[in-house]
């Protein structure tokens, strides 16, 4: 090959089987695109042309060949603006975008659109995946969402379930997500027309306390009812349990003596009841005791009773001086004078 040319030969192009060569002055190299005749200018700016193999695009003032990612994706031009490309490098598929940057990796949004106000709440799938448009954004749905589906305004009251860890989970959808429903979701809030009303969800009974609050029945409540003031006075038992409770207008306590038999005053007094088993008296006009011996045997000191003497089942001797009590020696034999001089008791 004869490399030297005669200075009228340099830039000659010849074709030699479909190739286009062209002299540099010192050999034939591979022409391009710039070496031919073809114009470049912002008439025919994108145009895609092709030479020995390798494809050309004008930008507008010369032609150039693919760079970076146009060399697997082919040139990113006006025509390909918002479309898809996608290649596979070392079993690592990536799809990429077209935009007037060129091509890059595509986003969910270059899938299924921008989320606005316009379409807030409509769903959208992208490999197999569901998503839901909120607050301008894309949230990927949860396990929960994949399951039952998309909580939001057009199901906003749902009650639904499913099954976790072999269990079944009830959820409520507030209108935007789903949660673990509440009282308040089917009774609205306590409020004071609520009040001591019962009311139960699934499982759990509730009721709407005077602290605006609803709240799970306790033991008491569940067996004989909730306090009210409708039922104050009310004395009630559990099944199978000997505790009496009374209703002090807004919650249960344990009954008292006085609960059933009425205050210990004047028009009771020396009364005997028994409650629960024991024994009480009211002794003083002020409340009611338990009594004990002796006046569980012998009944109660009374003023008309003042200074008996009594035994008990025991043989023990008692006097009464407002209470039983042990006697003095001058008290149980009498006074020792004159008049029982030399006497023997």
């Amino acid at each position: 090959k004869n490399n030297s040319f005669p200075p009228t030969g340099k830039s000659q192009k010849h074709y030699y089987k479909d190739t286009l060569y062209i002299c540099d002055g010192y050999d034939w190299v591979l022409a391009t695109m710039n070496d031919t005749d073809a114009e470049c200018d912002d008439e025919n700016k994108w145009e895609i042309q092709k030479l020995n193999g390798t494809q050309y695009l004008c930008d507008g003032s010369t032609w150039r060949k693919p760079s970076g990612d146009e060399e697997k994706l082919g040139f990113c031009t006006p025509s390909t603006i918002g479309k898809m490309n996608s290649t596979v490098l070392r079993n690592d598929t990536t799809d990429y975008y077209c935009d007037t940057t060129g091509w890059r990796p595509a986003t969910l949004t270059d899938y299924i659109g921008e989320c606005t106000d316009k379409n807030k709440w409509e769903e959208a799938t992208h490999k197999n995946k569901h998503y839901i448009c909120k607050v301008r954004s894309w949230y990927l749905a949860t396990p929960t969402e994949d399951s039952l589906g998309f909580c939001k305004p057009s199901r906003g009251g749902t009650l639904d379930s499913m099954i976790v860890s072999g269990e079944v989970r009830r959820v409520y959808c507030d209108s935007s997500i789903w949660r673990f429903p509440r009282i308040t979701d089917f009774e609205g809030e306590c409020d004071s027309s609520k009040f001591y009303k019962v009311a139960a969800l699934f499982d759990t009974t509730y009721t709407c306390r005077t602290t605006k609050k609803w709240t799970v029945l306790d033991s008491i409540e569940q067996g004989i009812g909730v306090c009210s003031p409708k039922i104050k006075g009310k004395i009630d038992s559990l099944k199978n349990d000997s505790i009496s409770y009374y209703c002090d207008s807004t919650k249960w306590r344990t009954a008292t003596v006085q609960d059933y038999y009425g205050p210990c005053d004047s028009s009771k007094l020396y009364t005997e009841k028994i409650f629960h088993g024991v024994q009480y008296g009211c002794m003083n006009a002020r409340s009611w005791e338990k009594m004990t011996a002796p006046t569980t045997e012998f009944g109660f000191c009374t003023p008309e009773l003042k200074g008996t003497l009594k035994l008990d089942k025991k043989g023990i001797l008692y006097i009464c001086d407002s209470t039983w009590r042990k006697p003095t020696l001058d008290e149980a034999l009498g006074e020792c004078g004159t008049s029982n001089e030399g006497t023997i008791k």
